[in-house]
């Protein structure tokens, strides 16, 4: 879909198109959404692809479109599942975050990937709740649901056995840095599109008042230097203003795009 991504006629409001959106992907359709030029709504164009499962890219100059159709047949060349989707099971005692990947997820907790061409990395982060869980070994059940090329539905489903630990032992506790570092590139991604949306939507008080509390968290639980992560995203912060050029607007779009699709394709 190419759009200037700007509903000015029936349905308007982001959610309730998300809602019509979702009864697509139910029906195993995926909608790809393009936003042409720089005046476009660029959380509306992310809100329907995700929605449905699909991606999104900005279109800068028209001879960039080959490319991007390109890219999206090459995709459905190389689909290994159709209507993806995840359920987490988790053992009394914990809960857990929405998925880091920002992939649409419903009330229940079932997590939509679509159309699955490529391996692919999903990050929850899981914690106890306020009864909390003995320690010890915890098993996680995980359910893959699919559609194959050919139309027959799977079911795959995976125990994960997770060693809980109370704090007196977390210095005992081996940390996969491989984890954390992806945990970090979606966080600065999120980051960055939350600043880029505020911008289009003229509220530059709330790009300035966008705190780093998720990088202190991730600094102080894990102790990682997110130093080089947060000065990217603040001086893309410093960046946005009224009176910057078409081409730095342009730029931005393209930032927004590259950034979502980071978090959707990195394994």
């Amino acid at each position: 879909m190419l759009s200037d991504g700007e509903a000015n006629n029936g349905i308007t409001d982001i959610d309730d198109l998300c809602t019509v959106v979702s009864r697509y992907r139910n029906d195993g359709a995926s909608i790809s959404t393009i936003g042409v030029g720089i005046d476009y709504n660029s959380f509306f164009m992310e809100s329907i692809a995700t929605s449905s499962g699909a991606l999104f890219y900005h279109l800068d100059y028209m001879s960039k479109l080959e490319q991007i159709l390109t890219q999206e047949l090459e995709t459905l060349a190389a689909l290994t599942m159709k209507q993806a989707k995840l359920s987490i099971v988790l053992p009394k005692g914990m809960q857990r975050e929405k998925n880091l990947n920002d992939y649409s997820e419903a009330a229940s907790g079932t997590v939509y990937l679509g159309n699955v061409f490529e391996d692919q990395e999903i990050l929850f982060e899981c914690f106890t709740d306020e009864e909390g869980a003995a320690s010890g070994i915890k098993n996680v059940e995980v359910i893959l649901e699919f559609q194959d090329y050919k139309g027959t539905k799977h079911k795959n489903t995976i125990i994960i056995s997770i060693p809980l630990v109370g704090e007196e032992d977390m210095d005992n506790v081996v940390i996969d840095e491989k984890v954390i570092e992806s945990v970090k590139t979606l966080m600065q991604s999120k980051a960055k599109r939350e600043a880029i949306r505020h911008f289009e939507d003229r509220n530059f008080e709330a790009i300035q008042s966008m705190d780093s509390s998720s990088f202190d968290k991730l600094s102080n639980n894990y102790s990682m230097d997110v130093r080089d992560s947060l000065m990217e995203v603040k001086e893309l912060q410093s960046s946005l203003s009224y009176d910057i050029t078409e081409e730095k607007r342009s730029q931005i779009k393209e930032e927004y795009a590259v950034n979502l699709q980071r978090s959707r394709r990195k394994r």
